[in-house]
């Protein structure tokens, strides 16, 4: 893409692309009227979105889907959200709500590419992944896009 003097009159441009579904590298080269130029390019890392939440007890992990998710996180958002965490990222903490007398699982919903759930700590112990049921390969759709996921349920 080209742009001139003229686009920028408001002093900003923005350019609309297609959701960005995997890591992505950008390059801005200015080049001046007097000819000199200067270039810049910046990687973006994308992140795909990882639940923390509380699963009734009857429902299955396996038919959990994006959408059930987001329902989740908007009916009950003290105990069911989308949480910022990354492939570096090494911990992710929640603050429950147990309140409700509704019988739920703690759950985690983390894209497989992540690092995999060692273990849950509260303040009186600490459980391993022992206690978890663990559901690989289910796809979620993120932008229009399957994107394989593992669903980690507290037994």
């Amino acid at each position: 893409m080209i742009l001139t003097r003229e686009d920028f009159e408001n002093g900003c441009v923005t350019v609309e692309v297609d959701p960005i579904d995997k890591d992505a590298e950008f390059t801005l080269k200015v080049i001046y009227l007097n000819g000199s130029e200067h270039e810049e390019t910046i990687t973006v890392k994308c992140n795909y979105p990882v639940f923390v939440g509380l699963l009734p007890k009857w429902k299955f992990g396996n038919t959990v889907t994006m959408e059930y998710l987001e329902e989740l996180s908007t009916s009950d958002s003290s105990n069911n959200a989308f949480v910022d965490f990354g492939p570096t990222e090494k911990t992710v903490s929640i603050k429950y709500n147990f309140q409700d007398p509704q019988l739920r699982h703690p759950f985690v919903v983390v894209p497989v590419t992540y690092p995999n759930l060692t273990k849950v700590t509260i303040a009186a112990q600490s459980f391993g992944i022992e206690a978890f049921d663990v559901i690989d390969m289910i796809p979620l759709q993120v932008a229009g896009k399957d994107i394989i996921y593992k669903i980690y349920i507290y037994r």
